[in-house]
């Protein structure tokens, strides 16, 4: 999973640009966001649109050292999404717990994302899906493998049984790949 933050008073500003379009067309392309709102009003989801903006941490700084951390989504993503409830935290722990409530935001909004393509499975991560293409190729080159050596001249039963060993270490080594 990558994350990368998008810091709107980090960027930089251009002076023709009075609305700030050039920010907000990066924020707006992210899937979650997370918005520190001390202005006391409700913060809308919709004030940075965009084709991919799925959900919102909202972090509002209360009195004495604490924040009310809430996540707003879109209307597609509320059934994925468990944790809509606004969370009253220290300053201490506001910064992991909305950085954790965006990550599984995120994921859960890539899985939305995943499943509304048509021909594509359930969702994969990166790493899953690295997996599944090394057993694909893995596939080939062992169909490729015994295709050659039966076209070849008979090896001999000492190679015969070092190969049978070996292709056993291999379904021993990838056994658990057979939940891909």
């Amino acid at each position: 999973m990558q994350v990368i933050f998008h810091v709107a008073t980090l960027m930089p500003t251009v002076e023709t640009d009075a609305k700030c379009n050039n920010k907000k067309k990066n924020i707006g392309n992210d899937f979650v966001t997370i918005v520190y709102n001390e202005s006391g009003q409700e913060y809308d989801i919709q004030t940075v649109k965009g084709q991919f903006s799925y959900g919102c941490v909202i972090v509002e700084p209360l009195e004495h050292g604490v924040d009310q951390i809430t996540v707003k989504v879109r209307d597609d993503l509320r059934e994925h999404v468990g944790h809509q409830e606004p969370k009253i935290v220290s300053d201490q722990n506001a910064a992991m717990l909305a950085r954790q409530l965006a990550i599984h935001t995120d994921l859960a909004s890539q899985i939305l994302s995943s499943s509304k393509k048509k021909n594509n499975g359930p969702f994969a991560s990166n790493w899953l899906e690295r997996l599944r293409q090394i057993k694909r190729i893995q596939n080939k080159v062992m169909k490729s493998e015994t295709s050659q050596s039966s076209t070849n001249e008979p090896m001999t039963t000492v190679i015969k049984q070092a190969t049978a060993a070996v292709s056993r270490a291999k379904v021993q080594m990838s056994d658990f790949t057979e939940y891909t």
